[in-house]
């Protein structure tokens, strides 16, 4: 796990920001809704909920997805202007 982790971009951010530390950091979960392999983190401290790997993780993803019927949107960019306001809550 600890390799794991010191591959993770939002784990190495979230200590970098001082929200959490590597004592406080514990798994909550065995496995995410549809990745076996990943884990869901719980930092203690903070309450700050993560996954225990980003290489999964790739904005290209969701950019080549059409029918983004979640966010009532045509594409990626119309859905993130769609939900600014309720994603800067």
């Amino acid at each position: 796990m600890v390799q794991e982790m010191n591959d993770n971009i939002i784990y190495q951010l979230l200590i970098s920001l001082g929200i959490c530390s590597e004592s406080s950091v514990e798994e909550v979960w065995l496995n995410a809704r549809d990745k076996n392999d990943v884990k869901v983190m719980k930092d203690t401290k903070s309450g700050v909920v993560f996954l225990s790997k980003t290489n999964h993780i790739d904005d290209t993803y969701y950019a080549d997805k059409s029918d983004l019927s979640y966010w009532n949107s045509s594409n990626r960019a119309q859905a993130l202007h769609q939900t600014f306001s309720d994603d800067q809550r």
